[in-house]
């Protein structure tokens, strides 16, 4: 029995100590998906993120681009559906302590660039005016890439390897279209 509660204060002990090494979670909004962040120092961390998107969750981004490809020049817009989609972030952090009193746990703030990798299928309707109206249908696969900027906060509990974070990042999108786009969630990482 002696051997059984030593061994459980080792891996307590030894899990006490790596609570701030690396963490694995869930992120809700937009991308919503998995994240992995490992902590270099305590004031640097990398962060690694594998997302989705609701199904027509991004309808009038994709509208927009359809105004402003020139494939679709002569035609009338109809509707879209955008499916199967696959978000990839990578990013660097700066980590910020909080100057709070009288709070158990760690509170920080962090910054840092990172970069958005977005592949999706996107189904255009859309008619051709020469021709009756006629319904057309075009099936692309979409492929946005670009550097993005991070702001957001995180909480990791004192006694539970567990963090809570909110963040925002913006990103300036290079490929496919340049244009800017704001993504913003909150999650939680089970730390170890």
């Amino acid at each position: 029995m002696k051997r059984f509660v030593v061994i459980i204060v080792l891996i307590a002990a030894a899990a006490t100590t790596y609570a701030q090494q690396q963490g694995i979670g869930v992120r809700l909004g937009l991308p919503a998906g998995i994240t992995y962040k490992r902590y270099l120092s305590n004031e640097k961390a990398v962060e690694f993120g594998l997302g989705s998107a609701f199904k027509n969750s991004d309808k009038r981004y994709y509208r927009n681009a359809f105004k402003h490809m020139s494939k679709y020049d002569n035609y009338n817009y109809e509707s879209v559906d955008v499916s199967s989609v696959i978000y990839l972030q990578a990013r660097l952090l700066f980590q910020h302590d909080f100057d709070v009193s009288d709070v158990e746990g760690k509170f920080q703030w962090y910054w840092g660039p990172g970069a958005v990798m977005k592949i999706a299928k996107v189904d255009y309707w859309y008619r051709d005016p020469n021709n009756n109206n006629m319904y057309m249908h075009d099936e692309r696969t979409d492929f946005d890439f670009g550097p993005e900027g991070i702001f957001g906060a995180e909480y990791t509990f004192e006694d539970v390897p567990v963090t809570l974070f909110a963040e925002t990042s913006l990103q300036l999108e290079l490929v496919d279209r340049l244009t800017l786009r704001l993504f913003a969630g909150t999650g939680a990482r089970f730390n170890f």
